[in-house]
């Protein structure tokens, strides 16, 4: 009698084991985060926040593929995009006239931060997915 209970203690404990060790999905690359459609949640330019309404029409879509849709202000506009190497950057459109570079501050499933200079002003937006 002692040898069942010892194996069925023993099957158990291997199932509870067994069970504990679910392989967890791997977190998502800063790729996979970036890769959605994106509107502006703030806008600041040179410290002071800019409430323009017309801001929340605009619309930036980031593909997987290295391509950007920029929907906003009656215009649309494609390109390309990559990051820098260690991938602090976003670099739209690179070796064109219309090259931008800007700096992420903040990348979540939830939230992009990008800041950068442009004539003479500095600018930080904040979007958040559509």
């Amino acid at each position: 009698m002692s040898k069942v209970k010892f194996l069925v203690l023993f099957l158990a404990v291997a199932g509870i084991s067994l069970s504990s060790c679910k392989k967890e999905d791997p977190a998502p690359t800063k790729k996979e985060l970036l890769s959605k459609t994106w509107k502006i949640s703030e806008f600041y330019e040179d410290g002071q926040q800019i409430n323009d309404p017309s801001l929340a029409s605009i619309r930036l879509t980031y593909n997987t593929n290295g391509t950007y849709t920029s929907i906003g202000f009656g215009d649309n506009s494609t390109g390309t995009w990559e990051f820098n190497s260690d991938e602090t950057r976003i670099v739209m459109d690179k070796g064109t006239a219309d090259e931008m570079t800007v700096s992420i501050s903040t990348l979540t499933a939830t939230s992009l931060k990008i800041t950068w200079n442009a004539d003479g002003s500095a600018y930080e937006v904040t979007w958040s997915p559509v």
